[in-house]
Protein backbone atom coordinates (compact mmCIF):
# COMPACT_ATOMS: atom_id res chain seq x y z
CA UNK A 1 0.00 0.00 0.00
CA UNK A 2 1.49 3.55 -0.56
CA UNK A 3 0.26 6.38 1.58
CA UNK A 4 0.36 9.53 -0.24
CA UNK A 5 -0.03 12.96 2.07
CA UNK A 6 -1.12 16.39 0.40
CA UNK A 7 -0.64 19.46 1.71
CA UNK A 8 -2.87 22.41 0.28
CA UNK A 9 -2.84 26.02 1.03
CA UNK A 10 -6.05 26.79 2.06
CA UNK A 11 -5.73 30.51 0.15
CA UNK A 12 -4.94 27.79 -2.73
CA UNK A 13 -8.19 25.91 -2.18
CA UNK A 14 -10.52 28.85 -1.77
CA UNK A 15 -9.12 30.45 -5.23
CA UNK A 16 -10.03 27.12 -7.00
CA UNK A 17 -13.61 27.11 -5.37
CA UNK A 18 -13.91 30.77 -6.13
CA UNK A 19 -12.58 29.63 -9.37
CA UNK A 20 -15.11 27.33 -10.44
CA UNK A 21 -17.96 29.17 -8.53
CA UNK A 22 -17.20 32.29 -11.11
CA UNK A 23 -17.44 29.75 -14.23
CA UNK A 24 -20.36 27.84 -13.16
CA UNK A 25 -22.66 30.95 -12.22
CA UNK A 26 -21.43 33.30 -14.63
CA UNK A 27 -23.84 35.97 -16.16
CA UNK A 28 -24.33 36.02 -19.61
CA UNK A 29 -21.72 37.75 -21.89
CA UNK A 30 -22.12 40.85 -24.16
CA UNK A 31 -22.97 38.64 -26.79
CA UNK A 32 -24.29 35.67 -24.95
CA UNK A 33 -28.35 34.94 -24.11
CA UNK A 34 -26.97 32.04 -21.25
CA UNK A 35 -24.70 32.00 -18.81
CA UNK A 36 -22.83 29.17 -16.75
CA UNK A 37 -24.40 25.65 -16.06
CA UNK A 38 -24.93 26.72 -12.80
CA UNK A 39 -26.51 30.33 -13.55
CA UNK A 40 -28.94 28.72 -16.14
CA UNK A 41 -30.36 26.26 -14.07
CA UNK A 42 -30.98 28.89 -11.18
CA UNK A 43 -32.42 30.65 -13.46
CA UNK A 44 -34.89 28.28 -14.86
CA UNK A 45 -35.86 27.23 -11.18
CA UNK A 46 -36.49 30.61 -10.65
CA UNK A 47 -38.48 31.07 -14.10
CA UNK A 48 -40.45 28.13 -13.24
CA UNK A 49 -41.29 29.55 -9.89
CA UNK A 50 -42.35 33.10 -10.97
CA UNK A 51 -44.68 31.69 -13.84
CA UNK A 52 -46.82 29.70 -11.11
CA UNK A 53 -47.16 32.66 -8.90
CA UNK A 54 -50.23 34.68 -9.25
CA UNK A 55 -49.04 38.23 -10.16
CA UNK A 56 -52.80 39.79 -11.64
CA UNK A 57 -52.92 42.53 -8.64
CA UNK A 58 -48.77 43.62 -8.83
CA UNK A 59 -49.77 44.16 -12.87
CA UNK A 60 -53.11 45.68 -12.97
CA UNK A 61 -51.38 47.89 -10.33
CA UNK A 62 -48.43 48.73 -12.77
CA UNK A 63 -50.49 48.72 -15.82
CA UNK A 64 -52.83 51.31 -14.39
CA UNK A 65 -49.89 54.23 -12.94
CA UNK A 66 -48.39 52.92 -16.77
CA UNK A 67 -51.65 53.65 -18.56
CA UNK A 68 -51.85 56.91 -16.68
CA UNK A 69 -48.60 58.12 -17.86
CA UNK A 70 -48.95 56.66 -21.48
CA UNK A 71 -52.18 58.46 -21.63
CA UNK A 72 -50.72 61.85 -20.22
CA UNK A 73 -48.12 61.64 -22.90
CA UNK A 74 -49.99 61.04 -26.04
CA UNK A 75 -52.27 64.26 -24.77
CA UNK A 76 -49.31 66.78 -24.48
CA UNK A 77 -47.72 65.43 -27.69
CA UNK A 78 -51.04 65.96 -29.57
CA UNK A 79 -51.42 69.66 -27.28
CA UNK A 80 -47.69 70.52 -28.53
CA UNK A 81 -48.33 69.77 -32.00
CA UNK A 82 -51.89 71.66 -31.97
CA UNK A 83 -50.10 74.74 -30.67
CA UNK A 84 -47.29 74.19 -33.48
CA UNK A 85 -49.78 73.94 -36.53
CA UNK A 86 -51.99 76.88 -35.15
CA UNK A 87 -49.07 79.24 -34.64
CA UNK A 88 -47.57 78.01 -38.33
CA UNK A 89 -51.14 78.74 -39.15
CA UNK A 90 -51.27 82.78 -37.33
CA UNK A 91 -47.76 83.69 -38.71
CA UNK A 92 -49.03 82.53 -42.62
CA UNK A 93 -51.80 84.74 -42.11
CA UNK A 94 -49.60 87.61 -40.25
CA UNK A 95 -51.19 87.59 -37.01
CA UNK A 96 -48.41 86.30 -35.14
CA UNK A 97 -44.81 88.24 -35.71
CA UNK A 98 -42.74 89.46 -33.62
CA UNK A 99 -42.83 92.96 -32.61
CA UNK A 100 -40.35 95.83 -33.87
Amino acid sequence: MIEITVKLDEKDVEAACAKAWAEAFAGPGYNSRSGGPGYERVRQQVIDHALGLDLSVQIARVAERKLALVVEEVVSDMLRESVRKRAKQMRAEGQLALPT
